[in-house]
């Protein structure tokens, strides 16, 4: 495949200049003196108390990595007090961030955060993340792995599926790899697969504002399409951000380059871009994730069609970092680049996950 100058100059465009995947450099007094690491505290409203190294707050739990019990994930509602010596990231319903160590409130239900230049006691109910700010870039990351298989015995059709997941935290951006494959094998029927692999990277403007730019290469059988390149850049608002749920919106522009190389058919096209994002989570046993994420490409130029993608998951946890994920997704094309070709794909997939 060749790009022309002006097309890698759009991508460029819309990617803008690379950066750093370490992010920013913490702030000063952001990391325990070098030496023994001195443990996180968390209180409970139970009067129990847990030490680790508190990891994260998201989706309304705590995470908390310990010696004796492993990782860990605690209700958010359950804390009374968090105490840590590490520098945080803290982000309040109303959007605003705060950046500190996590002091010993005098009262519970609050979290005391103190920096160089603030010192301010938050009501713990309005806080819906804690991102720890630490310095090596490994130590930002988080992620999941899935397998699945399924066979159907009335058609003989098996289905292969593993997806992985991987974001980083920084002060300022949040980046996230996101790579899947499904192989469909049917009885007397040609072995059909779909590959899907992504890379975005988010920044936070002011409260409830970000920008957006995403890479993905994807290939889809089904629609006789051997390989989709897509770069696009967007400005999204976040609608509703509380710690059992979450809702945002962007809108911005694609660059896409589709081919089908049995055909010797290659197509560039511009198109718009609508995102649409919503989570809800139950924090309590048992835990259990919806996620939803609805894709609109409108065609600008050549313009006529348009292309949908549509993925929602539900993740239900089992034990500690070990879950079970049913997902579904539907992809529309109403002009694919093969004229004659499915314009629909859509599926079910059962896997076992990991998260990490």
């Amino acid at each position: 495949m060749t790009i022309s100058r002006l097309h890698a100059a759009a991508l460029l465009l819309i990617l803008g200049p690379p950066t750093a995947l370490s992010g920013e450099e913490p702030p000063a007094g952001a990391a325990a003196a070098a030496g023994d690491k001195i443990e996180d505290v968390v209180f409970l409203k139970n009067g129990d108390r847990v030490t680790g190294e508190v990891k994260r707050l998201e989706r309304g739990r705590l995470t908390l990595k310990t010696d004796s019990l492993g990782t860990v994930q605690i209700a958010w509602l359950d804390v009374a007090r968090v105490a840590s010596a590490e520098t945080f990231e803290i982000e309040t319903l109303d959007g605003t961030d705060y950046y500190g160590v996590l002091a010993e409130p005098e009262a519970d239900d609050r979290l005391r955060v103190s920096g160089a230049e603030i010192s301010i006691d938050l009501e713990a109910e309005t806080v819906i993340r804690l991102t720890p700010i630490e310095s090596s870039w490994l130590s930002r990351l988080d992620g999941s792995l899935t397998l699945g298989y399924t066979l159907t015995q009335a058609d003989q059709t098996s289905q292969l599926s593993f997806a992985t997941k991987i974001d980083q935290t920084t002060r300022k951006y949040r980046r996230s790899l996101d790579v899947s494959t499904i192989v469909t094998a049917r009885d007397e029927a040609e072995t059909t697969s779909y590959w899907n692999a992504s890379f975005s990277n988010r920044r936070d403007l002011k409260p409830r504002t970000f920008f957006e730019n995403l890479v993905k290469a994807q290939g889809n059988e089904e629609l006789e399409l051997d390989l989709r390149l897509l770069a696009s850049a967007g400005y999204g608002w976040t609608l509703i951000q509380k710690s059992d749920r979450s809702l945002s919106f962007s809108t911005g522009l694609a660059l896409s380059q589709e081919e089908a190389r049995e055909k010797g058919l290659s197509e560039t096209a511009w198109e718009g871009l609508i995102l649409l994002r919503a989570n809800r989570f139950w924090v309590h046993d048992p835990e259990i994730d919806l996620d939803l994420e609805l894709a609109l490409f409108p065609a600008i130029s050549p313009s006529g069609g348009f292309r949908a993608e549509l993925d929602a998951s539900l993740t239900r946890e089992l034990v500690n970092d070990l879950f079970l994920s049913i997902s579904a997704f539907d992809f529309y094309d109403s002009d694919p680049l093969t004229r004659g070709a499915t314009k629909n794909d859509y599926g079910l997939v059962t896997s076992i996950g990991w998260s990490f």
